[in-house]
């Protein structure tokens, strides 16, 4: 564990679904989202590392953000991974470790952990809870040059003796625990 900032900016944008980016112009085509930026930053040893998350999460049918990027920056090199919702999650990474990137990845759909954050927002009597298939964030999949896939999580929501709630997700195999 390293000591950071960590800092969550929520806005909503028009979302243009045929350049899967913000929309510039008006169209009936364009969809109301949620953007959630992400950022982190911290060192480890005498490198600092910045990384920055960016979700879309739609207002309508929301069930999983329409695109996440994610890019991290250190002093070795960056890399760029992107997540666009179609039929299955395709999946797109570029990285300075060899072997590492990848042109397509599909994946079929799961709980993304990036969408946690704006349900915790937008609605949070739709979190999911119980034995559940998650796909983990996507910074953490990087930066523990992890698999692009699902993994197994129990995921709990307990209310704390100070009347909050806690929601926890937890990954056995990865031996992660997020609240």
């Amino acid at each position: 564990l390293h000591e950071g900032t960590a800092v969550l900016v929520y806005v909503t944008e028009p979302f243009s679904k045929s350049s899967n980016t913000k929309a510039d112009r008006n169209s009936d085509a364009n969809i109301s989202v949620l953007k959630l930026n992400t950022t982190k930053k911290f060192t480890t040893g005498i490198y600092p590392y910045s990384i920055m998350t960016s979700t879309f999460f739609p207002f309508e049918n929301g069930y999983a953000s329409v695109k996440i990027s994610s890019s991290m920056q250190e002093w070795c090199g960056m890399t760029y991974i992107e997540m666009k919702n179609k039929k299955n999650y395709i999946f797109k990474l570029d990285s300075y470790f060899e072997g590492e990137s990848f042109a397509e990845k599909m994946v079929e759909k799961k709980i993304l952990e990036d969408d946690l954050w704006s349900l915790i927002r937008l609605n949070p009597e739709l979190l999911p809870v119980g034995k559940q298939m998650v796909i983990p964030a996507l910074s953490f999949l990087r930066l523990k040059h992890v698999a692009v896939k699902a993994y197994k999580a129990t995921i709990s929501l307990t209310e704390t003796t100070k009347g909050r709630k806690e929601y926890k997700v937890e990954y056995p195999t990865l031996n992660r625990t997020i609240t």
